[in-house]
């Protein structure tokens, strides 16, 4: 799983909820951040393997963004290539990109998982341009609603778009 880091928030919720329940069920769960694990808030299963590539941050230029952006694609290539997963889930617009983009060419399924609804949460040209472009090349497109799904189907004109809600403990009762 890859995404941008493990603070406090729903994406990283649904990833350590996710990892664990993978893990649990005797699958080897490699957990890739962008960031370190200094503003950790969510802690994994110590049976899963965390990496960090320390790569998180705001870009100052247009040129700064493009190399600290091409930086993480090749951070996020040789991480794909020695993990030997055979499918990878990635979490969010521009972490999706930057996966899309660095798994390309290799044989690992890549399974994007959209957290947001883009109808709500427009991107910046660029991303958009990025996204319609790259996108296809997942094994999977997930959104976790319906609308976000519609919207995803419409905006990318292709309908590889799933429905996959977010992960429920399985333990306890749902009203607690």
């Amino acid at each position: 799983m890859i995404c941008s880091d493990l603070q406090a928030g729903g994406v990283q919720r649904v990833v350590a909820r996710a990892s664990s329940m993978l893990q649990n069920a005797g699958n080897k769960v490699i957990v890739i951040t962008l960031s370190d694990s200094a503003s950790d808030f969510y802690r994994l299963e110590p049976k899963i393997v965390r990496k960090t590539l320390g790569l998180k941050g705001p870009s100052g230029s247009l040129y700064a963004g493009i190399k600290a952006n091409l930086q993480r694609i090749s951070a996020i290539r040789k991480e794909i290539r020695g993990s030997e997963c055979e499918i990878i889930v990635s979490f969010v617009t521009a972490t999706n990109i930057l996966t899309l983009l660095a798994n390309l060419f290799l044989k690992t399924k890549l399974i994007v998982s959209e957290r947001n609804d883009p109808s709500k949460q427009p991107l910046g040209f660029s991303w958009k341009v990025l996204r319609t472009l790259t996108y296809p090349f997942a094994y999977r497109v997930t959104a976790n609603s319906r609308n976000a799904v519609y919207s995803l189907q419409k905006s990318l004109l292709f309908s590889k778009v799933h429905f996959l809600p977010n992960p429920l403990p399985l333990e306890g009762n749902i009203s607690e």
